[in-house]
């Protein structure tokens, strides 16, 4: 399916779990070596799937140092050095490529390295879709003209907000924040705005942190029954009448009649986060 909606050019390769540091980064090519007569290197997989796609399988398996090794590629694009050039320069290897993670774990303690997932930008969880309804899905037009994203303007205040819930739902890393600002731009360019509106920052996040919907609406504490039953008015005189109006104290639904909610969407979710309606 991923390669039906890519170039036919580009590069895809699979790392499989046990892939060693020799394997990312190329190794000595013996065979080749011994028939030309002259030292030969293998191309390593980084190498390979430069401006291509990394499938990564089983990434929960990862070892960690393989995951440091593709994350550091991933920052300096290039492919880390455990060898001299052939010709003896110091130029590096480029290795620009994307990454797509599965995580294919069966118990909570088995996650992606930190340092793999840390630089992965989306989070999409395929629980319960089947097959048939991602082969029969319709991807949207892509617009005529494309807005730059870099273009694209963001509030500081709808900033600080996606900020604010990131960090309520435990994502504080530097890199989510980054990518929650990029992901939030880049759906105002593809929708043709050049300012990032508040439903472009619920999807990024959604999309980037993988925030999921636990309850409904968040648990509230039920109330007893002394607090259910109105109390009674107290005993007035003749000479100073009262009203039900003044003995009742409002309640919590004419308090909130009397002052309608102002939170809009972002403030809610992060209110929602903060109850622990959302994980």
């Amino acid at each position: 399916h991923v390669r039906s909606i890519m170039p036919p050019s580009t590069p895809i390769l699979r790392l499989a779990p046990g892939a060693s540091a020799a394997s990312l980064c190329g190794r000595l090519d013996i065979a080749q070596t011994t028939s030309q007569g002259r030292v030969v290197w293998e191309e390593g997989i980084l190498a390979a799937v430069d401006h291509g796609l990394l499938v990564i399988p089983m990434a929960e398996r990862l070892e960690p140092a393989t995951a440091a090794i593709v994350a550091e590629a991933m920052d300096m694009r290039t492919c880390p050095r455990l060898r001299p050039q052939p010709d003896g320069s110091d130029r590096p290897v480029p290795a620009c490529f994307s990454v797509i993670a599965l995580d294919e774990a069966a118990e909570p303690e088995e996650i992606v390295p930190t340092a793999l997932s840390d630089r992965l930008g989306l989070h999409v969880t395929l629980d319960g879709i089947a097959w048939r309804a991602v082969v029969s899905a319709v991807a949207p037009p892509r617009p005529q003209t494309l807005r730059d994203w870099q273009s694209v303007i963001i509030d500081d205040l709808l900033l600080e907000q996606l900020f604010a819930i990131a960090t309520s739902g435990g994502h504080a890393s530097l890199r989510a924040l980054l990518h929650l600002v990029r992901v939030s731009r880049i759906l105002a360019a593809i929708a043709g705005r050049s300012v990032v509106l508040p439903e472009d920052g619920l999807v990024a996040l959604r999309i980037c942190l993988g925030i999921r919907l636990l309850h409904g609406e968040p648990e509230t504490r039920p109330q007893s029954a002394q607090s259910q039953s109105p109390p009674s008015p107290p005993e007035t005189g003749a000479g100073d009448p009262a009203t039900d109006t003044d003995t009742m104290p409002p309640t919590p639904q004419s308090q909130a009649e009397e002052q309608p909610l102002s939170f809009d969407a972002l403030s809610e979710l992060r209110a929602a986060i903060e109850s622990g309606a959302i994980d």
